[in-house]
């Protein structure tokens, strides 16, 4: 009988310090509304401060029957992303152009690192609707713009 009540005790105060450890965790939280440029990945990141959200820079090449400007590149990795994951997941991915080189057809993209499998996934359809098409051809994915920049000097251009 002792024994039963001791444990049932020890039982109710492991629950008390559990919801005493949760209300802790829970205020630290930053309460403030999430704006439009912020999406909500990035504030539960800020929240809890997991780490720093960080991107892949995926250098690729482009094969297509006449030139291709960055705006085209960059709508069509967007609808081919919507088209397969939906918008919110597109515009959360964050696919960025930020380098093309249009005499080489060269170009850097950057993306989420959660996200880019997906963005791969994605350059398979890219382009394939619209008149030229458009092929992209993934050659190297680094973690730093500079390292991408760098592979990019490297290749030359075709005779």
């Amino acid at each position: 009988m002792y024994i039963e009540v001791i444990i049932l005790a020890i039982i109710l105060a492991l629950d008390t310090i559990a919801i005493v450890i949760l209300f802790v965790k829970l205020s630290r939280l930053k309460s403030r509304p999430i704006t439009d440029s912020e999406s909500r990945t990035n504030f539960l990141a800020s929240s809890y401060s997991i780490r720093k959200l960080k991107k892949r820079y995926l250098v690729f090449s482009i094969i297509s029957e006449g030139n291709v400007n960055k705006d085209r590149i960059q709508t069509s990795i967007l609808r081919a992303m919507s088209k397969l994951y939906g918008e919110p997941f597109a515009y959360a991915a964050q696919p960025t152009l930020i380098f093309y080189d249009e005499g080489r057809k060269l170009g850097i993209l950057r993306v989420r690192r959660e996200s880019y499998s997906q963005l791969m996934a994605s350059l398979h359809i890219a382009g394939k609707d619209e008149e030229p098409r458009i092929l992209f051809v993934p050659m190297k994915t680094t973690g730093s713009v500079k390292k991408a920049r760098e592979i990019i000097e490297r290749l030359k251009p075709d005779p």
